[in-house]
């Protein structure tokens, strides 16, 4: 009996450990779902605002191209702070991080109240200065969450990350739907804005700087209704950073981060974020980064103004985005769902065959307003492949670069933001017809370079097993 009493006690002590490691995994898996809960309706909230301002801006500040001009300059001062977003992340921790950056999103709200290129272009470069960290931070974060999320339940770190990177922009692509039904909501209640009457001029035809035909209107003719939007805009961003602020968890750094780093200075971030630039996987891909950044900039800015405010107006625009958001939303859902069960090379392809079956159509296209479920239909196939690129290009980098996660992210955003700047910059001044082809070159130039991608990694186990 003596002998058992010890057994005993072993036995009770290793019950007890295994249920305290169960409770601390419940505990851990708990507080990764609250944080990526509250990191994604605070992102919802935020971008409810923005997404809506980016698609609305070709056509109410259309006074000398103010509206794309901001755009291009939010992006060009974006591809700055990529450069620097590492190290003020290591300094600042992603929290602290993303709340900082999410104030000069509610000053562009607030610049918006001005119909002014001196209040609006300096809010401009301020939010791209504060863009840069905001994304690198926020994919820093969401990968450090599904990795811990995966050892508290046991699954693969890939599956976690696509699984949270489903969740995340379903939530941020739905900001579509309520923004723009917002906006939809104002404008037609406000004001009854016409379009124009010849079908030649709109679509495939338009080009900016032209006269508005007979019977076209623009939106920033009414500031009152302008004022309207921007308020309620504006208060959807403030609720996002107080809920990042008050409810959103700071993640410690992860040691093996720290020891790639050096020192952790700026100028050891910063050379991290340039010899990536190197990599030989990352620069394969630089293309298909380059083309979210432009494809995001064709459907918010010229769809928009080209073909929707153009030819239904732009009380319009709202309602056809909204389709668009749905369709981001739903595809993003099911992917998260249904990802290990469908190749990743199956989604590329089919998101490529999309894009480039409606920018065919849309180059031969000369919308009229009987065209209305047509419009819907090319802004809802447009939002399932933008879905497709938002959610598998994080998905790729956070399983290649897990432990050099800032830099990977940061040389996303900095190539997605190089193609919105330029495709925004060229917005005002370049016809429909070359535009699409821009858009369509650049494409089949970036799934060519995928391509290569996935041959030079045939051998690559982290990347195989993302199609297990």
């Amino acid at each position: 009996m003596a002998d058992r009493e010890p057994m005993v006690g072993a036995f009770d002590t290793y019950v007890e450990s295994t249920e305290s490691d169960q409770s601390s995994r419940s505990g851990e898996k708990g507080r990764c779902l609250k944080n990526l809960t509250t990191l994604s309706v605070a992102f919802m909230l935020v971008f409810t605002a923005f997404n809506s301002i980016q698609n609305l801006q070709s056509s109410v500040n259309q006074s000398y191209g103010l509206g794309v001009a901001s755009l291009s300059t939010i992006y060009t001062s974006f591809i700055v702070s990529c450069l620097v977003s590492p190290s003020l992340i290591r300094h600042l921790g992603s929290k602290r991080t993303m709340v900082y950056s999410v104030v000069f999103y509610a000053l562009y709200a607030g610049a918006n109240f001005f119909d002014d290129a001196f209040t609006l272009i300096p809010a401009s470069i301020c939010l791209g200065l504060a863009a840069g960290p905001l994304w690198t931070a926020q994919g820093s974060y969401l990968t450090t969450l599904s990795v811990k999320y995966a050892e508290a339940t046991s699954d693969s770190r890939e599956i976690s990350i696509n699984y949270f990177n489903g969740i995340f922009y379903m939530f941020l692509l739905s900001s579509q739907i309520w923004g723009n039904l917002i906006s939809s909501f104002i404008l037609y209640g406000g004001i009854n804005l016409e379009a124009s009457n010849d079908p030649a001029f709109c679509g495939s035809g338009f080009c900016p700087g032209r006269d508005l035909p007979w019977g076209a209107t623009s939106i920033g003719n009414n500031q009152a209704l302008v004022d309207l939007l921007m308020s309620v805009y504006f208060g959807s961003i403030v609720l996002g950073y107080v809920i990042l602020r008050c409810l959103l968890d700071e993640i410690p750094k992860r040691p093996e981060r720290q020891r790639g780093s050096g020192d952790g200075s700026s100028n050891s971030a910063l050379m991290a974020t340039l010899r990536l630039l190197c990599d030989r996987s990352l620069y394969l891909l630089v293309p298909l980064m380059t083309y979210t950044g432009v494809q995001m900039a064709f459907i918010s800015g010229d769809f928009t103004q080209s073909f929707v405010s153009c030819c239904l107006g732009v009380h319009h625009i709202g309602y056809i985005m909204t389709v668009c958001g749905v369709a981001q939303v739903t595809t993003s859902f099911i992917l998260g769902k249904t990802r290990k069960f469908v190749g990743r090379f199956t989604l590329f392809l089919t998101g490529a065959v999309i894009h480039l079956g409606l920018l065919a159509v849309m180059s031969q296209w000369e919308p009229e307003r009987e065209d209305e479920n047509l419009f819907l239909l090319v802004a809802a196939m447009w939002g399932i492949g933008d879905a497709i690129w938002q959610t598998q290009v994080s998905s790729i980098l956070g399983v290649l670069y897990p432990d050099n996660q800032e830099p990977a992210f940061s040389n996303y955003r900095l190539w997605q933001s190089l193609g919105s700047a330029i495709a925004f910059g060229y917005s005002h001044y370049v016809c429909m017809i070359p535009k699409i082809c821009i858009a369509g070159g650049l494409l089949l130039v970036s799934i060519l370079m995928y391509m290569v991608f996935e041959y030079k990694n045939r051998n690559n186990r982290s990347i195989r097993k993302m199609d297990i």
